[in-house]
């Protein structure tokens, strides 16, 4: 009688791993076939968006399921989605990983040739090419512009001016004086203005960034 019971345990067992593997193979087939659809002309981001859609759109039908099984809320993807895309993700690269991987290339290529361009964009634009030290803001002090003092490694002193925005993850804006005492990449680009004290044309360092 308790082998009985316990063969009947068993099977129930095996019945419900089954069940769960027959419905996430499912799921994972499907999202296959929806990704391999995607177009080429897409961008990184909107084929990341389409590949969410197409697992939301597989995995719906087993809402039920997926909480029971895995505690995963399809109401609450913001909090569950990336638990999702990870057990969806696992499985395609055994179901379909052809798929997978051709997707995956797409999204890097898209992403290393917006890079390349932003690169181009900020040090190359207009064929500008910027110029840099790398040194220690002794002073800032304020006047017509403000006005950066920087002593490079090699001990020369240079004036650079601050006449536009700077890119810089430094709070530049609400505490620029905090930057005294520290030491950075500063680049900048050499720019002809007037003068108004000399009344002439004179070159000012000025800054474009600080790193």
């Amino acid at each position: 009688m308790r082998n009985f019971i316990t063969g009947i345990i068993l099977i129930v067992i095996v019945w419900n791993v089954n069940a769960q593997e027959d419905y996430m193979t499912t799921i994972t087939q499907e999202t296959c076939s929806c990704i391999d659809g995607i177009t080429d002309s897409l961008s990184s981001n909107e084929i990341t968006m389409r590949i969410g859609v197409c697992m939301l759109t597989a995995a719906k039908p087993y809402k039920k399921e997926l909480k029971r099984d895995h505690n995963i809320d399809l109401d609450a993807m913001m909090a569950d989605g990336q638990r999702l895309g990870e057990i969806i993700g696992l499985r395609m690269a055994g179901e379909c990983p052809d798929v997978l991987l051709a997707m995956t290339e797409r999204v890097m290529e898209d992403e290393d040739s917006y890079v390349n361009e932003m690169y181009e964009e900020r040090f190359n634009e207009t064929s500008v090419v910027y110029e840099y030290v790398y040194g220690r803001i002794t002073s800032i002090d304020e006047g017509m512009f403000i006005t950066f003092t920087v002593k490079e490694t090699n001990g020369k002193t240079s004036k650079m001016y601050w006449m536009g925005v700077i890119e810089t993850e430094q709070p530049l804006q609400s505490d620029y004086k905090s930057l005294v005492g520290k030491e950075f990449e500063i680049y900048y680009l050499e720019e002809e203005f007037y003068d108004p004290r000399l009344k002439e044309y004179r070159n000012f360092k000025v800054i474009k960034s600080i790193l």
